[in-house]
Formats: structure tokens, sequence, C-alpha cells
């Protein structure tokens, strides 16, 4: 799949068929994250590859929404740490690698989801992240079931400016 086929298949799935990814898929997961360009003079994020089939079941209990990561062949849990609770640079950081790794399944025929709501003091105890770093999100990543959505997108002529704030470019928006 050519990078512009890749993000015109970026969509969020809600379900997932069972699966499982090899070892091979997840470390080219991982390392597209690996060398994601970052602000901070450090990567002060990680990722915890939950696999195991009793750790995915314990993840969607602290869900409110269980079939958004219901059958993912991986769930990710990212983790961030905040030297300063001012500067945001390692959460941007941490998304920007989040986005690469997203892409890179999309690439390998995956599908991703990315949850903000979850219990996140299960999530801590279940994968035993340290008090220092946020549990920022989860991406469960599986094949996809379904069509998947991206949301209401704008019109191009609404979402982008030439020079000055409201000067259209006269592109046209995509579907």
């Amino acid at each position: 799949m050519d990078f512009f086929e890749v993000i015109l298949n970026n969509k969020f799935y809600n379900s997932f068929i069972p699966s499982t990814m090899s070892e091979e898929e997840v470390e080219s997961l991982l390392a597209s994250a690996q060398v994601s360009p970052h602000l901070s003079g450090e990567q002060n994020y990680c990722f915890v590859v939950v696999q195991e089939e009793r750790n995915k079941d314990e993840i969607l209990k602290a869900l409110p929404s269980k079939e958004k990561a219901s059958n993912a062949a991986i769930i990710l849990a990212l983790l961030v740490r905040q030297e300063d609770d001012e500067d945001d640079t390692a959460i941007v950081d941490a998304l920007m690698a989040t986005y690469q790794v997203a892409l890179a399944a999309i690439a390998l025929g995956w599908g991703y989801n990315l949850l903000l709501d979850f219990d996140r003091t299960t999530v801590r105890q279940l994968i035993k992240a340290p008090v220092e770093y946020q549990i920022i999100a989860l991406v469960p990543i599986g094949k996809p079931s379904g069509e998947g959505y991206r949301g209401k997108m704008r019109k191009m002529d609404e979402l982008a400016y030439k020079e000055t704030f409201g000067v259209q470019f006269g592109f046209s928006s995509k579907d």
C-alpha cells in the first residue's frame, strides 16, 4: 500500500475480527514509534503491549464501551512521563509516535482505535505502570470489522486558508 493509500484508509474502528499479530508485526509497529521525530531532548513516552487474552479481557473491564477493543490482536497502553506539568511537549511527542504506529498498522493491513475514556487506575494496576507515568490512551489494533469512521470532516474551504484567515484556496473537498 503506498503512503497516500494508507492516509486515505486511515479510520477508527469500533470492532475487530479475532486475529493474532506476529512478533515481527509488533516489532514493526514499535519500530515506527521509535523513529518518530520528537521535540523533547528524549523520548519521554513508552508503550505497554498487551497481547495475552486474559490481560486484554481485564482491560476491557476498564472501558465503558467494551466493543471498541473486543477482539483486538493487541492493545497498546501509551504512557508519558512529563518533566514539567506546564510543558505538553512529551504528550505531543507521544501522540506523534502513536500516529506513526497507527499509520504503520494500516500499511500492514490492521485497523485501530484511539481510546481516551477508561478507568486509568485499573489499567495502571494491570500493566504495573510507575506512578511517574501518565496513561494517556489505549490503542486497540486488530483486523477491522465494518467500515470504520473518521468523524465529521470539514470542507476544504473551511479547513485551510491562503495567507490570511478566510481566503480560500478553491481546492475540492475529499469525501
